[in-house]
């Protein structure tokens, strides 16, 4: 049959069963019906998105127009340990884009010429030498290797985040503490050092790391430059764990 030929080796183990054992009768519908339900949505999938109306419309360059279903905010991933949180248009396209709001509201531009992604103080997020695709937390692209299976099944990896209530593995930490609660005065901070740390704590916080508290416990903080000579905010925990 010219269809079991084009079929490729995944999908003819799937159907295997079918294929030693093709009726006398109807053998392509008895194939065509295997296949669909096998990796073809549920007709419960398609009568969900058929409920599903778009609530407007935008237009693309060409003129077409293209149907949206609504909003929803994602944090995404690009360079070092940067996070960029930002409300995107539930579309009918076929790859995640990237509009001009996102780059005006996060402080980025495009250099075409040099091949970078630039911040605002004119930093390379992503330098030059970099020669594979563009990877974005959260987006829906797809890696065509070896690996984009797994990606596929343990998607939540790619989109750092901490705001679950309880985890899934079932791990915690603590310090078991005596006494009265180790507390830590205030201290000024330079300008410079005090706007690191607090870029550093408002992404942690976005992220669900850490969380805004009134106790009386504190300790301090110590700023100290990294490689790059940009600034690192460390927690010092040496009077709690004494």
């Amino acid at each position: 049959m010219t269809v079991v030929s084009a079929l490729d080796v995944k999908t003819a183990e799937e159907v295997q069963d079918v294929l030693v054992k093709l009726p006398d009768a109807d053998r392509y519908g008895t194939l065509k019906k295997t296949l669909i339900k096998a990796f073809g949505k549920s007709q419960a999938q398609l009568d969900n998105r058929r409920a599903q109306q778009p609530t407007s419309t935008l237009t693309a360059a060409n003129g077409t127009s293209i149907h949206i279903w609504g909003r929803r905010s994602v944090s995404l991933a690009i360079g070092r340990r940067r996070q960029h949180k930002h409300e995107f248009y539930l579309a009918d396209v076929t790859r995640p884009i990237l509009g001009a709001d996102f780059f005006t509201k996060h402080g980025l531009a495009i250099d075409l010429r040099g091949k970078r992604l630039l911040s605002v103080d004119n930093n390379p997020i992503l330098p030059r030498e970099t020669r594979s695709p563009l990877n974005l937390a959260g987006s829906g692209s797809t890696l065509q290797n070896k690996f984009s299976s797994l990606l596929q099944q343990f998607y939540e990896l790619l989109a750092p985040h901490f705001n679950h209530s309880t985890n899934k593995h079932g791990v915690e930490h603590h310090i078991v503490t005596h006494g009265p609660p180790t507390h830590a005065r205030a201290r000024r901070l330079d300008p410079e050092k005090l706007s690191a740390a607090k870029t550093e704590f408002l992404q942690m916080e976005e992220m669900g790391i850490v969380r805004r508290s009134k106790s009386a416990w504190s300790s301090h903080i110590r700023i100290v430059p990294n490689a790059d000579g940009k600034w690192q905010p460390c927690g010092d925990c040496r009077r709690l764990n004494a």
